[in-house]
């Protein structure tokens, strides 16, 4: 779901502290404090998505995080207890960079209880169970990850860049840390031939990984995207 940019969006100085263009974040999310660490998405090659298409993948530097979490705390009462961390797949940050920026959090906004992000198999995987558990410490409570079939054929097909084999291993990996696995599947996108294979391989993976969250999408063709 589109959001608008952080309600605070410049500093005391006047400086602009979230580029422009649009945010995303979980319905879920609707209350929590969005706080953009990258630019758009490290993959931005799934052939349904247009969310990222126009933004080149970066990550954000330390300061300019660091000067929105203090415009954010100069808002009395606390605006909210949930921070979301923007764009696409803020876990792909290096494992010290991000252990940064949640210490930040915690310092500059103590009344902060949780903290969500995107997620996917790359990013999950390539972080092991015991620095995964670090961030888990540090108040990183809830992963999103748009699993979105757990057919192998409609994943390639629709170049998601990961395999169920993966989706089981990350969602063990994430139980194993003790943060919560939001899995976000997609109605539709085994196509008319491959409906049937998509909804029961993607009932048995749910079945297999067990999230405490799950939330069914339906596939809506965007104009400019490979789909």
């Amino acid at each position: 779901m589109t959001a608008p940019a952080p309600f605070v969006t410049t500093g005391p100085d006047g400086k602009q502290l979230v580029p422009g263009g649009s945010v995303y974040r979980p319905p879920s999310e609707a209350d929590s404090l969005l706080l953009q660490v990258t630019v758009g998405c490290s993959h931005n090659r799934c052939t349904y998505c247009a969310m990222y298409r126009d933004k080149r993948f970066a990550l954000r530097p330390q300061a300019k995080i660091e000067a929105l979490l203090d415009a954010y705390a100069l808002r009395s009462p606390a605006p909210s207890r949930r921070v979301f961390l923007c764009d696409g797949d803020a876990l792909v940050v290096p494992q010290a960079r991000l252990m940064a920026i949640l210490q930040a959090i915690r310092q500059r906004l103590p009344w902060v209880r949780r903290v969500a992000t995107y997620g996917d198999c790359r990013s999950i995987l390539r972080k092991s169970e015991p620095e995964l558990q670090q961030l888990a410490e540090l108040g990183l409570g809830m992963v999103y990850h748009g699993v979105e079939t757990g057919d192998d054929e409609a994943m390639a097909a629709i170049v998601k860049g990961s395999t169920r084999a993966e989706v089981i291993a990350a969602a063990d990996r994430l139980r194993a840390a003790g943060i919560l696995h939001s899995v976000i599947v997609l109605l539709g996108i085994g196509g008319v031939d491959g409906s049937e294979r998509h909804a029961r391989q993607t009932a048995s993976l749910l079945s297999r990984i067990d999230p405490p969250f799950v939330g069914a999408l339906t596939v809506t063709p965007v104009p400019g995207t490979p789909l």
